[in-house]
């Protein structure tokens, strides 16, 4: 059985992050998978998407998923409800 850390380094050889830019707020994000519909995995508190890798492996082959981090930008929630929508 491989390590947590052996997990991740495998995951990031095959999934690519992106960045985005809204209202001034960088956010790194994870788009991936197949299937119709698409799964929103958030991360809580200050946690990071990595996290999520091992669900990704799995759910991945019938959802597309979307996750992201935070912006270290953003202070408070309401600042994060409060940013321009990307239309």
């Amino acid at each position: 059985m491989r390590s947590y850390k052996q997990g991740l380094e495998a995951f990031l050889k095959t999934h690519t992050y992106k960045e985005t830019e809204i209202g001034g707020h960088r956010f790194r994000y994870l788009f991936c998978g197949h299937g119709s519909r698409v799964l929103a995995l958030f991360v809580g508190g200050l946690g990071r998407q990595e996290l999520w890798f091992p669900y990704v492996n799995d759910l991945e082959k019938d959802y597309r998923i979307l996750t992201f981090n935070y912006p270290d930008s953003c202070r408070t929630n309401k600042e994060l409800l409060t940013l321009p929508s990307m239309d």
